[in-house]
């Protein structure tokens, strides 16, 4: 600490929690000495008694309605005030306000005793009273600040840093907005149901979008997504119909529940660098899909994740993804090829379920399970190697893969479920007699079954 000069050791002792701290950097050595004596403003709350360690200030901020004010309390309840009157009231230069208030309390009192109010929110009933534009000073909106009102545009004033829940819940008529560059954080349902809004810029200091922000904004033809944002919520961009495309950023590890769900016209995605999950439903009915190239996968993807993507025809999964969820691609019609890790472990019901023109797979090498309905009705399927690491395979697991003609049921299959190869009409399949299996139920319409 001797090394840090008094100028830089007074900016460090900003960032200190209580007095105690400051008195004990001055008994460190002789060039601290007076350290407190060098503010003109209190760096944390101050007491009547301990107001004489800052002998020099001329700003005082208030951070908590239960500060000292310093005989200047404007937050008083009506039982205070008798003591209020009595109390000796301090001159300073400035009274900085952090404590938020809103726009009223702020009109009442700003310009008397030198008050500046630094956390103004602009709030529904504010609104209702001083209409829709927002004034210059405010620096928040409220919750549900504008939330069903008419409004076509708004444009929010640079000031503003943050918004309120729901703050533009269903804008209807919402058609453009222009944000202001320091919001760090759209909350949840932000701009929910805003089904007329075309377009919006993002800023480019933007960290976390909440849960169903752009639910069902139906008209939005286009998003860009800044770099830093490093959290969505669930149902984020759900029902968006009219995005076509989407770069998702790299610093975006885990991608919600639900949140591009049902956008129709969604057809190209670019995954982050590193995911660590893709949660269920994530990318759900989204029709016109076509290619699915995930960089690097370190958990699971899934139930649902993938499920009725009607156009998707490729897919390649890297990294160490050990879990692929229920349904996960099923219902993928035109899925032709699909590159799977070997870290795969476990593979959910109905994974691969009617993709119909899904004709060869390559199963990783540490499967332990074909579950039931895995590849259900996969009908031009016609080749498949079943690793030796699988020890079940599952009802209804192959039904109906009219396609597939060759199969050997390796040794370390210890189960085959119920009407598991069913209506595989060209499968000439070879199995163990040592193995009990009831033939009628897991073999039932195949070509040919033979016993070893």
């Amino acid at each position: 600490m001797n090394h840090i000069d008094a100028y830089h050791i007074m900016i460090v002792s900003q960032y200190f929690e209580s007095v105690n701290d400051y008195i004990t950097l001055e008994m460190v050595c002789k060039k601290y000495q007076n350290n407190m004596a060098k503010f003109h403003f209190n760096p944390i709350p101050l007491t009547r008694k301990t107001m004489k360690y800052f002998p020099n200030i001329e700003t005082l901020n208030i951070w908590s309605v239960n500060d000292e004010f310093f005989g200047h309390h404007i937050f008083l309840q009506n039982n205070e005030y008798d003591d209020f009157v009595t109390q000796e009231k301090y001159d300073f230069y400035q009274i900085n306000i952090w404590v938020q208030v809103n726009y009223q309390f702020f009109r009442f009192f700003n310009g008397t005793n030198n008050f500046s109010f630094k956390n103004v929110v602009y709030d529904t009933s504010n609104r209702y009273f001083y209409g829709n534009i927002i004034p210059t000073n405010i620096r928040s909106l409220g919750d549900e600040c504008y939330a069903r009102s008419n409004i076509p545009t708004l444009t929010i004033p640079q000031t503003v840093t943050s918004f309120g829940n729901n703050c533009f819940y269903y804008c209807s008529y919402l058609e453009s907005i222009t944000l202001p560059p320091h919001i760090k954080k759209l909350p949840k349902e932000c701009f929910y149901y805003c089904t007329q809004l075309t377009s919006i810029t993002l800023p480019f200091n933007l960290e976390e979008i909440g849960m169903s922000c752009f639910y069902k904004c139906s008209s939005l033809i286009s998003i860009d997504i800044p770099n830093g944002v490093s959290k969505m919520g669930e149902y984020c961009f759900n029902c968006c119909y009219n995005i076509t495309s989407v770069d998702l950023p790299d610093a975006l590890l885990e991608l919600p529940n639900c949140c591009f769900n049902g956008n129709s016209q969604l057809e190209r995605v670019k995954f982050p660098s590193r995911l660590r999950i893709i949660e269920n439903n994530c990318f759900n009915n989204c029709r016109l899909l076509k290619t699915v190239e995930i960089p690097n996968c370190e958990l699971s993807i899934n139930d649902y994740a993938f499920c009725l993507c009607q156009e998707l025809k490729d897919v390649k999964i890297g990294g160490n993804v050990c879990t692929l969820g229920i349904t996960c691609f099923g219902y993928c019609k035109s899925l032709t090829c699909i590159e799977l890790p070997n870290t795969i472990s476990k593979i959910g019901d109905g994974c691969f379920r009617q993709c119909i023109s899904l004709n060869k797979i390559n199963l990783p090498s540490n499967l332990l399970e074909i579950p039931d309905k895995c590849f259900f009705e996969c009908s031009i399927l016609n080749t498949i190697d079943i690793p030796r690491s699988v020890s079940l395979l599952g009802k209804s697991a192959f039904y109906n893969c009219k396609s597939l003609s060759r199969l050997v049921v390796p040794n370390n299959i210890q189960t085959i479920g119920t009407i598991c190869f069913c209506g595989c009409t060209s499968l000439e399949i070879t199995i163990l007699k040592s193995k009990e299996y009831n033939l009628d139920n897991c073999f039932a319409k195949c070509s040919k079954v033979i016993q070893l």
